[in-house]
């Protein structure tokens, strides 16, 4: 199987967007999150088996592929809201989130009384 850089990911995704479009490749998105919940479903409230991994992983997979397409596209698009700060992309946005997520769940976590 072949190693994908960063940038090869993002050339294929470009050219995702040239052959579908912006339009249907977000709703793939939709779609992909959508089998990502179902399968997380059938693998912890039906069938904790190895062939459910297998289902769950490939959704992930699908998930982070599309996910990493629409990140790709909103770094790229060219119109930005009128408020977009000069030099922030849209994957800045995405790492401060992340980031500000991971403290406010520690700070829950820290809080918990058992």
């Amino acid at each position: 199987m072949k190693e994908w850089t960063a940038e090869e990911r993002n050339d294929l995704y470009r050219r995702a967007f040239a052959t579908w479009g912006e339009i249907p490749q977000v709703d793939m998105l939709v779609e992909e999150l959508g089998e990502c919940v179902v399968a997380t479903q059938k693998l912890f409230k039906r069938d904790y088996s190895f062939k459910r991994m297998q289902d769950l992983a490939s959704e992930i997979a699908d998930v982070r592929i599309m996910i990493e397409e629409i990140v790709l596209l909103l770094d790229e698009t060219k119109n930005k809201p009128g408020d977009f700060p000069e030099g922030f992309t849209f994957s800045d946005m995405v790492a401060d989130q992340f980031a500000y997520i991971l403290d406010r769940t520690e700070s829950r976590l820290n809080n918990v009384d058992f």
